[in-house]
């Protein structure tokens, strides 16, 4: 059985991610679990909750 809805260890990588390069290895492990495919609740978890934003202005040090 495939878990479909983003888990707390799951969302404390890509919180954790210092790097794009971590940042995406996180995403591949994600997907990995999956069968290759983004959760049901990627876009409510990592897009909408405005975390993909937070990242862009880490890896690229503000807002372009």
């Amino acid at each position: 059985m495939l878990v479909t809805d983003l888990r707390e260890d799951e969302e404390r990588k890509l919180r954790n991610a210092k790097t794009e390069e971590e940042w995406f290895q996180a995403c591949e492990e994600v997907k990995a679990g999956r069968g290759g495919n983004y959760l049901e609740d990627w876009r409510e978890k990592v897009v909408l909750s405005g975390l993909v934003f937070e990242k862009r202005v880490t890896f690229l040090g503000g807002v372009h």
